[in-house]
């Protein structure tokens, strides 16, 4: 019997996601009749937790269009787009 890891999620079916090899660029997100100052909840910072075990928020302007995800300007866009296990 094989014993595994807690591992969350599936297991990528490529060996490298397309976000750590392709060039992405970040785009601000243009404001809307319903909101003049749209924001996301950056993606990166949302999977950290604090000190009290509680994740992060943090909400940002920008976001890559190509992984439709929303990303803080710095660090959190090259994170997401160079570590694997994000």
């Amino acid at each position: 019997m094989e014993i595994r890891s807690a591992i969350k999620g599936r297991p990528a079916l490529q060996p490298n996601p397309m976000r750590l090899t392709e060039r992405y660029f970040l785009e601000i997100i243009l404001p809307s009749e319903r909101e003049l100052r749209p924001a996301r909840k950056c993606y990166a910072c949302s999977i950290k937790k604090n000190d009290n075990r509680k994740r992060i928020r943090k909400e940002t302007r920008y976001y890559c269009p190509y992984c439709d995800v929303g990303l803080c300007l710095t660090p959190c866009f090259k994170l997401y787009h160079t570590k694997s296990d994000l």
